[in-house]
């Protein structure tokens, strides 16, 4: 029950997203239907081997990591994050440029401290982003990304931001390597919340790479699993 409802709040998002691209010909239905295939069956075989995993507890978070990393470094992020919360919208107004100076501030302490502690590099790239600094923030997710190379968000979200530079090539990579980034977290022995949240993530990801359809063919082959 727990996997349809997570797997059906995404299937509302991807049908909302049915009229955002060029509707493909039949002759272009029929070419794509093996390579899709081939990919769904390539991910559900990976997805059938996590859930025979026994390693995997599925109650404890990635914010139980936590522990492998600086108490100081921790405390310093999550002030950040205390900061953040108090950032309106776009634009952003001098009240807000000054709330994202002072968590960078932390941040930058936090990394110091532990170069580590991945949270603090994402956090530090979400706050570039916000202040449109794409090439920025980017790079601080490349060095996410090397440090910890299952960390798919950090190649989606690179992904997302090659985007808003107009640079679809790349992006379509890091959609890519997110999708393979998700799949090896799917078998590693870390402590994750919820093998559906990952599974949704990827078909998530495949609705950026190759649209809603096959978006929806992995949803609705894991629901009737």
């Amino acid at each position: 029950m727990r996997k349809i409802f997570c797997l059906c709040i995404l299937v509302i998002f991807v049908t909302a997203c049915k009229n955002s691209g060029n509707d493909k010909t039949n002759t272009e239905i029929e070419t794509d239907t093996n390579q899709n295939k081939n990919q769904i069956d390539t991910i559900l075989k990976v997805i059938t081997k996590s859930e025979k995993n026994e390693e995997f507890p599925d109650t404890t978070g990635y914010k139980a990591l936590n522990t492998e990393f600086n108490s100081r470094a921790i405390k310093l992020n999550n002030r950040a994050i205390d900061l953040y919360s108090y950032v309106g919208g776009e634009p952003v107004s001098k009240r807000d440029s000054l709330l994202l100076d002072s968590a960078l501030v932390l941040l930058n302490k936090a990394i110091k401290i532990d170069t580590q502690y991945y949270l603090a590099y994402a956090n530090k790239a979400m706050i570039l982003s916000k202040f449109k600094k794409y090439p920025e923030a980017i790079e601080v997710l490349s060095y996410i990304v090397r440090i910890r190379p299952n960390y798919a968000e950090g190649f989606a979200n690179q992904g997302f931001l090659y985007e808003k530079t107009g640079n679809y090539e790349k992006a379509v990579a890091k959609y890519h390597e997110a999708i393979e980034a998700y799949l090896r977290r799917l078998n590693e022995p870390y402590k994750i919340i919820d093998r559906v949240n990952i599974q949704a993530d990827i078909a998530f990801m495949l609705l950026f790479l190759d649209g809603k359809d096959k978006a929806l063919q992995l949803i609705d082959t894991i629901v009737a699993r």
